[in-house]
């Protein structure tokens, strides 16, 4: 969803030299719209000239949560970005809590939103399994016009969860080093600076490479 990716179009606008990758033709289409730059590939394989280096990477959207569904992929992924930043070069990405994940034992669970007369619903199913440490979403989308449904789909999302303990050492044998965890939405228990709130779902990584 480009609209949510703020941060890129700000630097953009300031003159930096912004490069998209997705799995995605239709995704890079719309990028292409936007006149970003736009490449087809997905981790852990890099789609980049091995010699060519940014100075920040940001990996939205849980991302690695699909891609790193082993801790081989996982380090193969970190190390493919490590590869193409330079030293002292940002990454920033978020995980699923692990934490919040196992804490949040709602099976079941439905959210709308309105925008005039239009509504979309969401009713998502979620289970989580410890042994694998995955959480699997099967959710169902409702769009509505004045109270009448115009349009229903669905999606499915097995994805890999982290605590922040993994990442440090899936981070320190990739060439990084950690700099900051936190909850995008400011939930943290008061008083402490980096414990996150047990009941977050989104866990935000920054790194550095070193």
């Amino acid at each position: 969803n480009l609209k949510r990716v703020g941060a890129l179009w700000k630097f953009k606008a300031i003159g930096y030299d912004v490069v998209g990758v997705d799995a995605s033709p239709e995704m890079l289409r719309r990028a292409m719209c936007h006149n970003f730059k736009t490449v087809l590939g997905t981790l852990p394989r890099s789609p980049f000239n091995r010699h060519l280096q940014f100075d920040a990477a940001a990996v939205p959207f849980a991302v690695l949560g699909y891609v790193g569904t082993t801790n081989q992929l996982l380090i193969d992924s970190l190390k493919t970005i490590r590869r193409h930043l330079f030293r002292g070069g940002r990454l920033v990405f978020d995980v699923v809590h692990a934490i919040a994940a196992a804490r949040d034992l709602r099976e079941k669970e439905k959210k709308t939103a309105r925008m005039g007369q239009r509504s979309l619903v969401e009713d998502r199913r979620k289970s989580f399994s410890a042994s694998r440490g995955v959480i699997d979403i099967e959710c169902t989308f409702t769009v509505s016009e004045k109270g009448q449904p115009a349009e229903i789909w669905e999606e499915q999302h097995s994805i890999r969860v982290f605590s922040e303990q993994e990442l440090r050492l899936a981070l320190a044998g990739s060439g990084f080093r950690s700099l900051q965890f936190f909850a995008p939405w400011g939930c943290r228990q008061p008083g402490a600076a980096e414990q996150i709130w047990l009941d977050d779902w989104c866990l935000m990584v920054v790194a550095e490479a070193v």
